[in-house]
């Protein structure tokens, strides 16, 4: 992951929760090659968040967690227990900022992202509460 052009020291894990607005992108080197993702802007704003919840469904308390991640088909949002009968919106976008084809589903405590006909590549999930706003954002791998 770079900012403005400057590889963030730290920042290769698979999923990376920006924390300062800038220009961002994701690059990836296997096998001697490697490929960047588009450029895109953010705009960070500073808020705080402090989820509560009680464990259930396998859920962590006060966790959101997407699994598996990477995927071939489809994977499992789990939200906060706080969360289940609340109005929450989740959106997939690609690297370009356009909302993605894969579709996503409510079930019980969780939501499934399903591929549907997207390619295979990096997208980002966002989940945003019924006031729009933003409650946790992540990176999907699509194989």
């Amino acid at each position: 992951m770079a900012k403005n052009g400057i590889d963030i020291s730290g920042a290769t894990l698979q999923n990376y929760n920006a924390t300062t607005s800038g220009t961002h992108r994701v690059r990836q080197t296997a096998n001697g090659c490697t490929k960047s993702s588009a450029s895109v802007s953010l705009n960070v704003i500073a808020c705080s968040f402090h989820p509560g919840g009680k464990e259930n469904n396998n859920t962590l308390s006060g966790e959101f967690k997407l699994a598996p991640n990477p995927f071939e088909n489809t994977s499992d949002l789990f939200i906060p227990f706080e969360y289940f009968n609340a109005p929450v919106n989740v959106f997939v976008y690609d690297a370009l900022g356009k909302v993605s084809r894969m579709s996503v589903t409510r079930s019980s405590g969780k939501f499934v992202v399903n591929r549907n006909d997207a390619t295979s590549g990096i997208y980002f999930l966002q989940v945003k509460d019924g006031s729009n706003n933003s409650l946790y954002v992540t990176k999907i791998v699509l194989e």
